[in-house]
């Protein structure tokens, strides 16, 4: 009985274990599903004003009504108002120093460099020597001892007299570009000019006196006003009418004045009431520049002073124009002037220094820019380097005068895209040939 029980035993034993086994146990913790957040719409977002670039100044008109200048000139700052700031963020430092501000060319160039300077973020140092070359020497030797500015512009009173110490400010650093008036120093770095002597200098005014006489079956007897004749400037005017004119003495017969010293509005009239007085034969005047007033006045003295078309008409003409001469010939008095003085020669020294200076790239030892010759019909009609030739037709604020457009002579406007490449926007300059005259002519566009 025993011996049964006991396997019985064992067998339960043995199946509740195996029966525990099979049974499951309690289910594992669920864990539940991370819960998203709703979206938040974040506030919106306010962007910055923008700041609209300013508008170009309305072009002014021409008494004629056409624009004084081309559209294509409308940005007045084309350089970039950093352009002339350094690496270390100070400005670049010119020192500008010229004959004298006493006539009114004179005083247009001085602006108008000023103003291109200032545009592209230059600063300047200033000195009016008032034709004393002498001061104009001491200026620069203080700048060498004691201002040291980045370059000089400078119109040297006397070509010889100031090539020494340029040759002096070369050494201490300070590079020279002349305007105007060459400078005989070979450490000129550049001069920028209206070379009187070429193919378009103050021959065109001579051609233009042959015209007059041919048109009119005239004999014209031309009274030359001299502006200085101890400077070569006034020489090559002198001369570059004269390459015309001398090999039509069928034509023309020229009486010169004595000499003027450029600036003398009451000489130059002096000499013209003398000189047409004495000799009534006289029906023409060539003045070189400087005071041109005075032969407009000097004839009205003398009851010469007569309309274009009139039988006793004085042809009058000069090489440089001013505010004088634009004025009476919209009153219908003068016949032509060449656009020299106040704006075109002041525009491209400006851009050749800022190519010299900020770019530092090279240029040319001369950069010889073209005249126009201006007349009753084209004064508000032709564009010359993209504007009208005549600066008095421009604002009286040289600050809203175009940069000009000198791309048809090979002259690039630098601007601050350039610092960083080593481009040099002059590098295409070559002295100007027809074609290339023939394309900075052209035709004003109507408003």
């Amino acid at each position: 009985m025993k011996k049964f029980i006991v396997p019985l035993v064992t067998v339960a034993v043995v199946a509740s274990i195996m029966f525990a086994g099979c049974v499951p146990g309690a289910a594992p913790p669920v864990t539940p599903p991370p819960v998203t957040p709703p979206p938040v719409t974040p506030p919106p977002v306010t962007p910055p004003p923008v700041t609209p670039p300013p508008e170009a100044p309305e072009i002014p008109l021409s008494p004629s009504g056409t624009r004084v200048y081309s559209s294509k000139l409308a940005n007045l700052n084309p350089f970039g108002e950093n352009f002339a700031i350094k690496p270390d963020g100070t400005p670049y430092v010119f020192a500008t120093t010229y004959i004298f501000v006493t006539v009114d060319p004179m005083a247009k160039w001085v602006a108008n460099i000023h103003s291109l300077l200032k545009r592209g973020g230059a600063e300047y140092i200033d000195f009016d020597p008032n034709g004393d070359p002498q001061k104009q020497i001491a200026f620069v030797e203080n700048l060498i001892a004691v201002r040291k500015p980045d370059a000089l512009i400078m119109q040297s009173i006397n070509e010889a007299l100031l090539a020494p110490v340029t040759d002096q400010a070369a050494a201490a650093g300070i590079p020279t570009i002349a305007f105007d008036f060459d400078n005989y120093s070979e450490n000129t770095v550049c001069t920028v000019y209206d070379h009187f002597r070429g193919d378009f200098g103050s021959n065109l005014l001579g051609e233009y006196f042959i015209e007059l006489a041919e048109r009119d079956n005239v004999h014209i007897n031309v009274f030359e006003v001299w502006g200085d004749k101890s400077v070569d400037s006034s020489v090559a005017r002198h001369e570059g009418f004269h390459s015309v004119v001398d090999a039509r003495p069928d034509l023309i017969t020229v009486m010169e004045s004595g000499d003027l010293g450029w600036n003398s509005v009451e000489l130059a009239s002096t000499y013209v009431m003398d000189a047409f007085t004495a000799y009534p034969e006289l029906n023409g005047t060539f003045q070189h520049g400087g005071g041109n007033a005075g032969s407009i006045e000097g004839l009205r003295a003398v009851d010469r002073l007569l309309p274009l078309g009139d039988p006793n008409h004085v042809y009058i003409s000069t090489n440089d124009m001013d505010t004088s001469g634009v004025r009476e010939m919209d009153n219908g008095f003068v016949d032509a002037f060449a656009q020299h003085g106040g704006w075109y020669v002041s525009d491209a020294t400006v851009q050749v220094a800022f190519t010299h200076v900020v770019l530092g790239q090279p240029v040319p030892r001369y950069i010889n820019l073209p005249l126009f010759v201006v007349t009753p019909d084209n004064i508000d009609t032709t564009y010359f380097f993209g504007a009208l030739a005549a600066y008095p037709r421009m604002p009286l604020d040289p600050d809203l005068w175009p940069v000009l457009d000198f791309s048809p002579i090979g002259i690039e406007i630098p601007t601050e895209d350039m610092k960083a490449t080593g481009y040099n926007p002059i590098a295409g300059y070559q002295d100007p040939t027809q074609a290339m005259y023939d394309a900075a002519v052209t035709q004003a566009e109507l408003p």
